[in-house]
């Protein structure tokens, strides 16, 4: 296991994390197979977000990417990780906890939503 980003979410702690189901981007499966195969140079990749809790009651998306580099036989492939901060506000700080949260995606939809739960 390796550290492979760091990333500020905000100014408060970071009371609950979700990850949203990772995606294949640009390249679909029964091409990427095909691409393998021929070993042609492709690189594939997956997206997915990363929903931060705070204590304030704020909400931070992260957009996670990660990009397989594959080598040449006999050498090792490495993994690229992008992370970037989504300007999208989910729920604005507003001192109230958040006491649970959770991805959820509807069966066949490639459509996820952020669910949130406080209590008052």
């Amino acid at each position: 296991m390796e550290l492979v980003s760091t990333i500020e979410a905000g100014d408060r702690w970071v009371t609950h994390c979700a990850w949203e189901l990772w995606k294949d981007s640009d390249v679909e499966t029964g091409a990427l197979d095909v691409a393998m195969q021929m070993r042609v140079n492709v690189q594939p990749s997956a997206t997915s977000a990363l929903a931060c809790g705070l204590s304030n009651g704020n909400v931070v998306l992260i957009d996670v990417t990660q990009k397989l580099l594959l080598a040449p036989p006999g050498s090792p492939s490495s993994l690229e990780i992008t992370t970037a901060i989504r300007d999208e506000k989910v729920a604005a700080p507003d001192k109230q906890i958040i006491t649970a949260m959770r991805w959820v995606s509807r069966q066949d939809d490639i459509v996820s939503d952020l669910v949130l739960l406080t209590l008052i």
